[in-house]
């Protein structure tokens, strides 16, 4: 019977175990991959994309994005840019940078959560935005980008990502 007991108790350790791993995935390991949105951009029609990985030893995980005005197939004009974000083992706030094709170059601070990265880019007096990267219960990636403009942050910007291997 003790040995029973003992077994019953080892077992619901690992269980709790594997259990607490799964729940402290981080967020960087949820957006890892190629994801697209087939929704409008900025009040315009676009096809987005964006693809998150680990990079330079996984000091860093960069996320690449571009969105195409227009029909996909025949595009018009595009946006494209690139962040960096420092990977400091159980930070709850990350450093990194921002850069894209209309020539901003801007630092970021993020907060991280499990399901979320709430990017603060820019700097206060010039120009300074947030984006948020949140991962929705069926997977699905929810973006949202805000501007500072008259002493508080207005939305620009949502659009709803699926992984373009679905």
């Amino acid at each position: 019977m003790r040995a029973i007991t003992i077994l019953v108790f080892l077992s619901t350790l690992v269980a709790s175990g594997a259990q607490g791993e799964q729940s402290s995935q981080s967020v960087f390991q949820l957006l890892e991959g190629a994801w697209q949105s087939n929704g409008p951009a900025f009040g315009q029609t676009a096809h987005s994309t964006m693809q998150w990985q680990p990079t330079l030893d996984g000091r860093y995980f960069r996320v690449n994005y571009n969105i195409a005005f227009g029909a996909e197939d025949a595009p018009t004009s595009s946006f494209t840019g690139v962040g960096y974000y420092r990977m400091d083992s159980d930070a709850e706030t990350i450093n990194g940078f921002w850069a894209d094709n209309t020539g901003d170059l801007h630092p970021i601070e993020a907060s991280v959560s499990a399901d979320r990265i709430l990017s603060t880019w820019g700097e206060q007096g010039k120009k300074l935005g947030q984006t948020e990267y949140r991962v929705l219960d069926g997977g699905d990636v929810e973006v949202t980008d805000w501007i500072w403009r008259d002493g508080e942050f207005r939305q620009f910007n949502q659009n709803s990502f699926k992984k373009a291997d679905k």
